[in-house]
């Protein structure tokens, strides 16, 4: 059983007392960059990128061909103030009927509610906005994970009320396939959407997998049985509460497998640790006698040394695998918990192909079956449909249309 007090303690020191990242060299010749081509008028802009989750040439590549020219923004985090301004936070109301229990609730406690950056430091942030000297008047924003930065956040909302268009891209693989999705800070504000295959509204524009541009990876014939683990952490909603049993069941996966396939079994965690966890999970796997990958082996040059890869979670590596057509299976026993009836058809058609696995007994046996020849199963015709009905509706795959998402971002200009 995982110690979860000591998980939570972590949890809490980690959230409350990291201190401000370290600027590294090149984030300090990106701003130094950037600094030079707002002295010297160079920048253009029409469109602001920000933290788009594209690979970073691609990224420069788009805003090159949109602004024809680029920019080097890297935005400090806020430092939370330590206090709470209670006299301040008196004068916050909260203009309502009360018609439902609902907003009787909000009107009662909005002034407690609201956080930190928009009452206490939102003077101090806005006095920064205007130090940073960012683009005053953009036609559009584009970012796939800005809004983690409070910053970002309250001069998003200025330029959005100047009429500045906000288009975001998906950044993961859970979009509105999932109902979680639905009460979350990247749903549903946005004027555009660019997706990886989603289109569930007007506002939304399927494109291609982001996370798979210009990758070329080939599994290892030969290669090890990898097993992707979710990290261990905590967010406001109810379906990732049992993430200690989903490690102790993958774990108790793994010992149930064939010996021969065992010895080739080799775990990758969380890449990012937000939550110091890692150390710990390493503990419980060294204490089942199971290895993992070196923490320098990243997704890719994992990929590259795997014959099959689990995944114990609907990881975006999960999606990867399947744009890139690689050899992967998904096993939770609550895969359907969270999916909307409309896309359960696609993964069902998965589980029917022996990709998604909702039984522990069926994915020991299916691997056990296919691991001396796994490109038999995979590159078969019924398994290759399933992927292609599953990628064309929910995860398109690259295939070099970099010129799309360009155009895309011209036509909002």
């Amino acid at each position: 059983k995982i110690e979860h007090d000591f998980i939570k303690n972590n949890q809490k020191s980690n959230y409350e007392n990291t201190p401000a990242p370290k600027k590294n060299f090149f984030v300090k010749i990106k701003n130094i960059l950037n600094i030079l081509m707002v002295k010297l008028n160079i920048i253009n802009k029409e469109i602001f990128f920000y933290d788009t989750g594209l690979k970073t040439f691609f990224e420069k590549k788009c805003e090159l061909m949109v602004n024809k020219s680029l920019s080097f923004w890297q935005l400090p985090l806020n430092k939370i103030s330590n206090t709470i301004n209670y006299e301040l936070r008196k004068k916050i109301s909260l203009d309502l009927n009360s018609v439902n229990n609902f907003e009787l609730f909000l009107k009662q406690n909005i002034s407690i509610i609201l956080p930190r950056f928009l009452i206490e430091d939102y003077k101090s942030i806005n006095q920064l906005l205007n130090n940073l000297k960012l683009p005053k008047n953009p036609k559009a924003i584009v970012t796939g994970m800005g809004y983690a930065n409070e910053i970002f956040n309250i001069y998003t909302a200025k330029m959005v009320s100047k009429k500045t268009k906000f288009i975001t891209l998906q950044h993961g693989n859970i979009s509105d396939s999932h109902y979680w999705h639905d009460f979350i800070i990247e749903s549903g504000f946005q004027d555009l959407k660019l997706t990886w295959g989603i289109k569930s509204n007007k506002r939304q524009l399927p494109l291609f997998n982001f996370k798979t541009i210009n990758s070329k990876i080939a599994a290892s014939k030969n290669g090890n049985l990898s097993i992707v683990c979710n990290n261990y952490y905590s967010r406001p909603h109810p379906f990732e509460l049992n993430l200690e049993n989903i490690l102790s069941d993958t774990i108790d996966l793994i010992k149930n497998i064939d010996n021969k396939i065992n010895e080739k079994t080799y775990f990758k965690l969380f890449p990012g640790d937000f939550n110091n966890t890692n150390e710990f999970f390493k503990k419980i796997l060294n204490n089942s006698n199971l290895k993992y990958y070196q923490d320098r082996i990243n997704y890719h040059q994992m990929l590259e040394k795997s014959r099959i890869t689990i995944f114990n979670y609907e990881s975006s590596g999960f999606f990867e695998n399947l744009a890139l057509n690689l050899p992967c299976c998904y096993y939770s026993t609550n895969a359907y918990e969270d999916i909307k009836d409309d896309y359960k058809k696609f993964y069902k058609n998965l589980e029917m192909n022996k990709i998604l696995f909702t039984s522990k007994s069926k994915i020991i046996s299916h691997i056990f079956n296919i691991w001396d020849n796994v490109e038999d199963w995979w590159f078969s015709e019924n398994v290759q449909k399933s992927i292609e009905y599953f990628n064309s509706n929910l995860n398109i795959p690259y295939n070099k249309n970099q010129n799309k998402l360009i155009n895309i971002l011209k036509e909002q200009v």
